[in-house]
């Protein structure tokens, strides 16, 4: 329930960054885990911030990186739970309305549940991120 095209951007970006990484391809997994890990996600913020189109790569290895620092800490869970409710909320919101009504009536769609849970409770405008406030940037300012 993507806006159309959102996904083919965000694909196009994603294999952008992973051909600066991967300059050899990975034999497996685990190589491909200690690669991303290795990633550089130490950008300054502002430079971060002013990237039109930061990759998903580069803020899913920033996520992963934080998650493995707090492994051990009771924090962890506080994380996952900021940024599911932040993902959840962000991914509602990109969808038109007639999208939501139209899944609603034809059966379980869980992000229309959650659509309908921000409108009905006044939510709605609370949880609109701009594109330059994600989740890798918020990380540097906790």
């Amino acid at each position: 329930m993507l806006p159309v095209g959102a996904g083919l951007i965000t694909l196009r970006d994603m294999v952008i960054e992973a051909k600066k990484i991967f300059v050899v391809p990975p034999d497996n997994l685990a190589q491909l885990s200690r690669t991303l890990l290795q990633h550089d996600t130490t950008r300054i913020r502002d430079e971060v911030s002013e990237m039109q189109n930061t990759s998903v790569l580069f803020h899913a290895c920033a996520i992963a990186k934080q998650l493995i620092a707090e492994a051990n800490s009771h924090l962890t869970w506080k994380f996952v739970e900021d940024l599911w409710i932040e993902i959840m909320s962000y991914a509602s919101a990109q969808c038109r309305v007639d999208m939501h009504a139209h899944q609603l009536r034809k059966g379980p769609e869980y992000l229309s549940h959650v659509w309908l849970l921000q409108a009905h409770l006044g939510l709605l405008d609370q949880f609109q991120i701009t594109p330059r406030q994600s989740s890798a940037q918020v990380l540097g300012s906790e």
